[in-house]
Formats: structure tokens, C-alpha cells, sequence
């Protein structure tokens, strides 16, 4: 049994709206009080919190819904999605192994091995890869770092979540251990939650 859906009432969402915008474009262009300011950010906060306690009665029912038709797809889907996975990844140690076979025959060439050698890799060379219609093998690089010390500084990046870590723990400090490269910049936010019913 389907949820009814309450209609949406757009006339009432356009006064409040419009009511927002001119109040908006007013402190946008006028130097406010920073009492008058506070005073409607807290009015802005709740009528925020109502508007989306409004919208989430609203739409309650739909997203009861949408989350019970992933849910059901989700779980027919999984062993597609773990299959495909599965078998990209079985394709491409076969085209890895047929690459490394190749490079192997060329440097066997290259140092006029013996002649069984040349022709065993040959032979494995020219079986043809199989065709899949949509399939693509391509070849790349993954860098896999040995000795991060012989890295050039290139390379090289900042750890910024280190930086912000220690930012917030010294957020209420007037001062900040100095960094070099690294310079603090000040900044202030204001939050607020509005009035409770």
C-alpha cells in the first residue's frame, strides 16, 4: 500500500521566498546593526529548520519508497556488479600475461636465446586474444614507491589534513607554532541554531 503524497502548497513557498529575497537584497546593500543582524539570523535559522521540517514531511513517503526500490535492486544487482568486477579483472592478467610473454619473446630475440625458447613464446603469441564486442584492454603504469627518500621533491605533496588538524587544535590559541612554508591566516565563523520550539 502506497503513502499518499500532500500537495505542495507553491503559493505559500513563493511569499516566504520572495519575503527572504528582499530582506537579502536589503542587508546587501545597508550596513546592519550586529544586534539586528543576530536577531534575524536567528529568525532566518528557524524559518529555515521549518521550511525543511515541511519539506521532509513531504517528502517522507517518496523516500520510504525510493530506499525500498534500491534496497530490492541493490541486492539483484550485487553479483552483476561482483561478476563484472571479477572478470575485468581476469581479463586483464590475461592481456598482462600475454604483454610480459611478448616483451620476454623480444628479449629473447635481442640475446639470440635458443631457438625452443623464441618459439614457445611465439606460440603463445600468436593464439589470438579473445574479442568481446565493448571490451578494451589497455595498458598502463601504477607508480609503487620503494624508498620515499630517493623521491624527487616533485613529487612530493603537502600533508593539509596534518596542517588543519593542528589548526583546530590550536583554533582558540592567539598564536600558532611557525611552519616553514606554511603561513596561518586568521579567519572567523559564526553559527547558529536558531530558536527552539
Amino acid at each position: 500500500m502506497s503513502e499518499t503524497i500532500e500537495p505542495i502548497n507553491k503559493h505559500e513557498l513563493a511569499i516566504v521566498s520572495s519575503r527572504w529575497q528582499d530582506a537579502l537584497e536589503e542587508m546587501r546593500n545597508a550596513r546592519w546593526p550586529e544586534q539586528t543582524l543576530a536577531e534575524w539570523l536567528e529568525h532566518a535559522q528557524t524559518a529555515l529548520k521549518e521550511l525543511e521540517a515541511d519539506r521532509k514531511e513531504l517528502t517522507g513517503p517518496l523516500d520510504r519508497q525510493m530506499k525500498a526500490t534500491n534496497k530490492v535492486f541493490r541486492e539483484a544487482m550485487q553479483p552483476l556488479e561482483d561478476f563484472k568486477v571479477l572478470a575485468k579483472d581476469k581479463l586483464a592478467a590475461l592481456a598482462l600475461e600475454r604483454d610480459n610473454v611478448a616483451r620476454a619473446a623480444r628479449e629473447a630475440l635481442a640475446a639470440n636465446a635458443a631457438p625452443e625458447a623464441v618459439q614457445a613464446a611465439i606460440t603463445t603469441l600468436m593464439a589470438e586474444p579473445v574479442k568481446a564486442e565493448g571490451l578494451r584492454t589497455s595498458y598502463g603504469w601504477r607508480a609503487i614507491v620503494v624508498d620515499a627518500n630517493l623521491v624527487p621533491r616533485e613529487y612530493l605533496t603537502v600533508d593539509t589534513e596534518k596542517l588543519e588538524r593542528v589548526a583546530r587544535v590550536h583554533a582558540k590559541d592567539d598564536y600558532l607554532e611557525e611552519i616553514p612554508g606554511v603561513r596561518w591566516e586568521r579567519f572567523s565563523t559564526v553559527s547558529s541554531s536558531g530558536r527552539r520550539k
